[in-house]
């Protein structure tokens, strides 16, 4: 079984990059805070437009139990459909 465990950050680890070591029918489950979701939104509706993965299911998750942090993220698992 293939197996990635990576972070996606702007200057690491892209998501285009990160669907070409799972496989064809893998998952990637990745959480980005609230104060986050902006910078990755554009890639990941590209990524589904272009049809590389599709949305498994989206939501929000407890992220920090800290006063000057954000206290949910939104969580997201995709199936990878080509790369």
């Amino acid at each position: 079984m293939n197996r990635l465990i990576s972070v996606f950050t702007l200057q690491y680890a892209p998501a285009d990059v990160v669907v070409c070591f799972v496989v064809t029918g893998g998952l990637i489950c990745f959480s980005i805070r609230a104060d986050g979701d902006d910078e990755f939104s554009g890639k990941i509706a590209e990524l589904e437009s272009q049809g590389v993965w599709i949305l498994v299911q989206k939501g929000r998750v407890p992220h920090y139990n800290n006063e000057d942090m954000p206290r949910e993220c939104s969580a997201f698992v995709y199936k990878v459909s080509k790369n």
